[in-house]
């Protein structure tokens, strides 16, 4: 099957989710139009990353994100139908988390599911610098994979794709595809491309190579609290080799062409998930550290 995946480089308007949620609206209709089934968005595309304690004004559930998209895509496209995964800021209950979610959207035609299908909150919280988060969001604890009409999927936050742990989790789960929101602020500017960027390319190729799956990364765009994002987006095959990158520093909406052979074929090839799952539970006991007690 192949399939066309719509990559949004997106520059928010902070704490503004009105604002965005009808600009990304906007953006899915385009993607619609181009052909695309599925639209991924960067790491808090509803608002903004750097928000500190404003997280919590701008925090919004999940079914209520979807359901404004729904409107809006009903509304402007009658009959139409698209997946989309974009990152949020999630209330639930008194507690918020950096997410992402998947839904599909508009006209059922009976065979899929419409509405949310899945929703990932970040493991892995930065808490240094301006990437505090730690301070101000709940942690995720888990890692799942969930299936949409074109395979199944499994989401990771920027940097839970930096823990090869994480990958690890989605591969077992039977992930043919991962999809990174993220929002990595620019550092390294000594050569032609940012040094983040290219640190980036290499984290994606390792985890796409290793894994025999499609890995797809779409970056926050624009600056905020001094901070640069470079909005690059990236693919990457089953073979670790770079299938498309979108451009830097630029709002742009990146167009793959996704053949889901790709992945049967490299895991044939390099069967590594395989043996992944054979030895999982070997190793698995050596993951927690030994007490002290036990090393005395």
């Amino acid at each position: 099957m192949r399939w066309k995946l719509a990559q949004v480089q997106f520059r928010p308007r902070k704490a503004d989710v009105g604002a965005n949620l009808q600009a990304i609206g906007e953006a899915l209709c385009v993607a619609h139009d181009r052909g695309a089934r599925l639209a991924l968005f960067p790491e808090a595309a509803l608002s903004g990353y750097i928000l500190m304690g404003g997280v919590k004004e701008a925090a919004i559930e999940a079914d209520e994100a979807v359901s404004r998209l729904q409107a809006h895509l009903v509304s402007a496209r009658p009959g139409a139908t698209i997946e989309v995964c974009l990152g949020f800021y999630e209330r639930d209950g008194d507690a918020i988390y950096n997410s992402a979610l998947h839904a599909r959207l508009g006209c059922s035609d009976g065979s899929d599911q419409l509405g949310l299908l899945h929703v990932h909150r970040k493991v892995f919280l930065p808490s240094s610098g301006v990437c505090d988060e730690d301070r101000y969001v709940t942690r995720g604890h888990s890692v799942n994979c969930y299936d949409t009409s074109m395979g199944r999927m499994a989401i990771l936050i920027c940097e839970d794709a930096w823990h090869s742990i994480c990958g690890i989790i989605a591969a077992l789960h039977g992930a043919e595809y991962i999809l990174i929101p993220s929002a990595s602020p620019g550092r390294g500017f000594a050569g032609a491309t940012p040094q983040n960027v290219a640190e980036w390319s290499q984290v994606c190729s390792l985890l796409a190579r290793e894994h025999g799956c499609f890995v797809a990364r779409t970056d926050l765009l624009g600056f905020e609290g001094g901070k640069g994002f470079a909005g690059v987006s990236t693919v990457h095959g089953p073979d670790g080799d770079l299938v498309s990158e979108g451009p830097l520093l630029e709002e742009a909406m990146v167009l793959t062409e996704i053949n889901t052979d790709d992945t049967r074929i490299a895991r044939r090839r390099a069967p590594l998930t395989a043996g992944l799952r054979e030895t999982v539970a070997v190793l698995a006991r050596q993951l927690m550290p030994r007490s002290t007690t036990e090393d005395c």
